[in-house]
């Protein structure tokens, strides 16, 4: 009944109902939330935004390595030579357009020096308010809570000629 009235709209569970793939395997009573790009995947919700970014971050490096980058340089801001591929498993290409053209740069004109930033400037609804209901319903949020901070990286990637 508390569940209904907090306006937080969960939904309840069981463990044999849980779908496969979620990450890391569900506790009782801990609050999980989905990934905004991948449905197979949740987070507890304490550690939402850390773990989102850090996903975000490794599709990011995975995307450099596979178009062939020799030399990865990684900036806080506030591999083997082959052929430029992309792989097929990732999440964020599709939304990210600044990824998307720097694509084209290295397969379609053979780019040797590319930069990427990486943005978390979203807190998807996963803020002190949820925070607040969650926990007002006798439920847990997995880990310790960490507000959203908008995060800005650099990677610059150097590559063979093409």
């Amino acid at each position: 009944m508390a569940l209904r009235e907090s306006g937080l709209g969960l939904w309840v569970v069981g463990r044999s109902e849980v779908p496969k793939g979620i990450m890391p395997p569900p506790l009782d009573g801990i609050v999980y939330i989905g990934h905004p790009a991948d449905p197979a995947i949740y987070y507890p919700a304490g550690e939402f935004h850390r773990r989102l970014f850090e996903h975000k971050f490794c599709e990011a490096v995975d995307l450099l390595m596979a178009l062939g980058a020799t030399q990865i340089t990684v900036e806080r801001k506030d591999g083997m030579s082959q052929e430029p591929q992309v792989p097929d498993h990732l999440v964020w290409l599709d939304s990210e357009r600044s990824w998307q053209t720097l694509v084209r740069a290295r397969q379609e004109h053979g780019a040797a020096k590319l930069g990427l930033v990486l943005r978390y400037e979203s807190d998807y609804g996963v803020n002190a308010d949820l925070k607040a209901k969650i926990e007002g319903v006798g439920l847990s949020l997995g880990g310790r809570f960490a507000e959203q901070r908008d995060t800005v990286w650099r990677l610059d990637a150097e590559f063979p000629p093409a």
